[in-house]
């Protein structure tokens, strides 16, 4: 009898540990970066182990898991503010087998974009609206791994 009780314990607890990290991962809340350009740097503050610069200026460099786009995943993103204000972010993108797909819904939300350059190392593309402008590139790297970037940030 007490074996039994003993294996029906196990289970449960075992089962227990399994389901705390998927849990866990689901609770924690992520920024929504379309929400984040225009509002104060205060919001960063719990990521201060993240933060390079004072408190009029600098950036913070994000992993994936803290952050979420509606178009783009991305293994890092760089969130940057001026004035104690966030006035942008740019999203690293491994690898370039996308670009065009990416070009493809930027010009179906924004229009038509405009090319900024293309060489044998890249290639940039810009949109600009009243308020916000948008960058995606593409990086051919020669000696270095190729990435994608789109960046978001207030039009000054």
């Amino acid at each position: 009898m007490k074996r039994r009780q003993f294996i029906k314990n196990t289970v449960i607890v075992s089962s227990g540990l399994l389901l705390v990290n998927p849990l866990v991962s689901c609770s924690g809340s992520s920024l929504k970066l379309e929400e984040l350009i225009g509002q104060p740097q205060e919001l960063l503050n719990t990521y201060d182990e993240f933060k390079q610069g004072n408190n009029k200026f600098g950036y913070y460099l994000l992993k994936s898991s803290l952050f979420n786009h509606n178009l783009f995943k991305g293994e890092s993103v760089l969130v940057y503010y001026d004035d104690n204000k966030i006035i942008g972010y740019t999203i690293k993108i491994k690898g370039t087998k996308n670009f065009v797909e990416y070009q493809n819904q930027l010009t179906e939300i924004h229009g038509k974009g405009i090319l900024d350059y293309k060489n044998d190392f890249g290639e940039s593309y810009k949109w600009i609206s009243t308020n916000h402008k948008y960058n995606l590139e593409k990086v051919n790297g020669v000696n270095l791994p190729s990435n994608t970037f789109f960046s978001e940030s207030l039009s000054q």
